[in-house]
């Protein structure tokens, strides 16, 4: 497995725009993506390490619970617009636990346990898993 990472996310006007592309603002997505997955990133970075898209399935990792987090899922959407593949919300988990009050060193070495919906559906497949590190590093 490799992490594809782009930008260091930490600057006051960044982290808000990350917030609220976060909370389902629809402007901030697409700014977020557009200023940190631009159409160069993809082709020269993501799809170079993908290679041939016909058989990739771009999974987000979606939260059931607490809240929700768009960021992954219009990035997965993203990624198989401009690269080829499929787009499946075939993949959740149901934190156990608020990860808000966890600090960033918590949320990396926390267990999360995930559900795979629809098996079948991702046999024989290149699954790339999509999700933001922002709050997590």
């Amino acid at each position: 497995m490799k992490v594809l990472a782009r930008h260091n996310l930490s600057t006051p006007y960044i982290s808000r725009i990350v917030k609220e592309a976060k909370s389902g603002d629809l402007l901030a997505v697409d700014k977020v993506l557009k200023d940190f997955a631009p159409e160069d990133y993809l082709q020269n970075v993501i799809k170079k390490e993908i290679g041939n898209t016909s058989n990739v399935v771009y999974v987000p990792v979606l939260e059931k619970g607490f809240g929700s987090n768009y960021l992954p899922m219009s990035f997965a959407m993203r990624l198989s617009d401009k690269l080829g593949g499929i787009y499946s919300d075939n993949l959740s988990y149901k934190p156990t636990y608020r990860r808000q009050v966890l600090n960033q060193w918590e949320r990396m070495v926390t267990h999360r346990e995930f559900c795979i919906r629809d098996i079948n559906s991702l046999k024989n497949k290149k699954i790339v898993i999509v999700d933001d590190m922002y709050t997590s590093g």
